[in-house]
């Protein structure tokens, strides 16, 4: 039987989700808010590939206690949930909160509708414009294994990606579908808005927005930005049969100019 998920504290610390498709990025906006005194916002608790191999993004756990909630989390997801929160809640974070992007959410089904049952639960939403550029951007770092680069990191040459049209059709819409259903499981929540373009060109600022939503103090000096953006700044130059694509795709015509 499924534990119970309990609703937070009127007065206690603040749970939130960040939320949204692979590469909007959320792992940028994580490392920005965290800097945020009274803030934890963890890793992606329930991304199959974590899971998978037994990790637990989330804060420093002594063993056994960690290998308990990695079972846990396979028996009973709610009350693994549940008990992680509440650990970092013990730490003294008043904020606290964990990735669980489209994908997660859709592969545990209990958490996504546990969290959208209690609207005590702030949702970020992290989006972006330019889907074409977001679905070259997932395959690339699929193809190198690599999902964030450092800022002081050695430049990485980036792969060129091959996606055949219906493929492209495809992933294109259902981040489309996913993006429409996910507004709507949240409907009820305060939910603050993050477009990715916006957030890559001036991450501070919209962190700044996030902490503000989140009703954590400002920081008294700038954040520092510890990932830098990677991907290419021409599509054409990486996305195999670009013209083919581009004249064929004349409903998302769009992103191919952006």
């Amino acid at each position: 039987m499924l534990g119970r998920y309990p609703r937070a504290e009127q007065e206690g610390p603040r749970r939130f989700i960040v939320t949204g498709p692979e590469r909007t990025g959320t792992n940028l906006l994580v490392g920005l808010l965290n800097q945020y005194s009274g803030c934890y916002c963890g890793g992606e608790l329930f991304n199959s590939g974590i899971i998978a191999r037994g990790g637990l993004p989330w804060v420093d756990m002594p063993e056994p206690e960690r290998a308990r909630l990695v079972a846990l989390r396979l028996e009973n997801p709610l009350a693994f949930l549940a008990e992680v929160q509440s650990a970092a809640e013990a730490q003294g974070h008043t904020a606290v909160g964990l990735k669980l992007l489209y994908a997660h959410g859709l592969g545990q089904p209990t958490v996504l509708e546990a969290l959208a049952a209690d609207e005590t639960v702030k949702v970020i939403h992290v989006t972006r414009r330019n889907l074409l550029r977001r679905l070259v951007s997932e395959r690339q770092a699929r193809t190198l294994g690599k999902w964030s680069v450092g800022r002081g990191a050695a430049a990485v040459e980036m792969p060129k990606v091959a996606i055949e049209l219906a493929d492209l059709a495809r992933s294109l819409a259902l981040t489309r579908q996913r993006q429409a259903t996910f507004e709507q499981t949240f409907a009820g929540h305060q939910v603050l808005h993050i477009v990715y373009e916006d957030l890559a060109a001036r991450p501070a600022h919209v962190a700044a927005r996030a902490a503000e939503f989140l009703g954590l103090p400002p920081l008294q000096k700038p954040p520092i930005i510890t990932l830098r953006k990677t991907g290419s700044e021409d599509l054409s130059q990486v996305l195999e049969g670009y013209a083919e694509l581009r004249a064929n795709l004349r409903q998302w015509a769009s992103f191919f100019d952006s």
